[in-house]
C-alpha cells in the first residue's frame, strides 16, 4: 500500500489525501467505516469527484495485489476493507533469436575487430533488417536460393569487404551504409573482380554479391 500511495501522491494530491486517510485510519482488520458526506466535508470535494476517487483506484491496484472492497451499510454509511494478496509473477517466455539478432551480435564483434567505436549501434539495429531486405531482393531477382544461412553469409561478406575509404573516414554506421548501399555494393563487385583471392575466399557468397542487379537496387532507394 505504501508504494501505491507514493505513486498516487505524484498523480493527484487530492486523491492521495482521501486514500491516505482511509488507509491510515483503518482498524486492525484494515477496514474503515465512513459516510460520503463526511469525506466530502473533510476534503472539500463535490460528491461526483468523491465517487470517481473511490472507484478508479481499486481497479488499478488490483493488478498489484491490493484488493479494495466496498460495502454499503445502513444509514448511508460505507465500509472499505483493504486486503493484500501475493501476485504471481508472470514468467515471460524465452525470446526467440531471429536472424537479425544473430547479425546484430555478429556486427558488434565485427566493429570491435576493426576498432570502430560504435556506441549508438543499438539505436540503429532496425537498419540491419533494411539492409538484409535489399540483399534478399537482389538475390531473389537473380533467382538465388534465399535462406537464413545464405542471407547471413552474404551479409557477412558485404560488411567484411566494404571499401577501406568508408572505414578510414568513419562512415560505416548502419544508417550511412544503408543510405549508400548501392554505391558500396558496386565497389565490392569491382574489388572482387580485381582480386582473385577474395573471390576464392568467399566463393559462394561473393558470387551472390557480384550477380546483383544494381540498377534495380538504385530504384529501391
Amino acid at each position: 500500500m505504501k508504494s501505491a500511495l507514493k505513486e498516487l501522491y505524484t498523480e493527484s494530491r487530492r486523491d492521495f489525501d482521501v486514500w491516505s486517510y482511509l488507509w491510515l485510519f483503518s482498524d486492525e482488520n484494515n477496514s474503515i467505516e465512513f459516510s460520503h458526506t463526511e469525506l466530502c466535508g473533510r476534503f472539500s470535494l463535490p460528491l461526483t469527484t468523491l465517487y470517481r476517487t473511490l472507484k478508479i483506484y481499486p481497479e488499478i491496484w488490483k493488478e498489484t495485489g491490493i484488493i479494495v472492497t466496498q460495502e454499503r451499510l445502513m444509514k448511508k454509511n460505507f465500509k472499505i476493507t483493504f486486503e493484500f494478496v501475493k501476485v504471481k509473477k508472470r514468467i515471460a517466455p524465452p525470446k526467440e533469436v531471429t536472424l537479425y539478432d544473430d547479425l546484430f551480435d555478429w556486427l558488434k564483434k565485427h566493429y570491435a575487430k576493426i576498432n570502430f567505436d560504435y556506441a549508438d549501434i543499438s539505436y540503429h539495429k532496425n537498419k540491419i533488417k533494411t539492409i538484409c531486405d535489399k540483399l534478399t531482393k537482389a538475390m531473389k531477382d537473380r533467382k538465388t536460393e534465399v535462406t537464413d544461412d545464405s542471407v547471413k553469409e552474404t551479409f557477412h561478406v558485404f560488411f567484411e569487404n566494404i571499401d577501406s575509404w568508408w572505414v578510414n573516414n568513419g562512415n560505416i554506421t548502419l544508417p550511412i551504409i544503408n543510405k549508400n548501399f548501392t554505391k558500396i555494393l558496386n565497389q565490392i563487385k569491382s574489388n572482387h573482380g580485381k582480386n582473385g583471392e577474395k573471390r576464392d575466399s568467399y566463393s559462394k557468397a561473393a558470387e551472390q554479391v557480384d550477380g546483383i542487379d544494381y540498377d534495380k537496387l538504385t530504384k529501391q532507394q
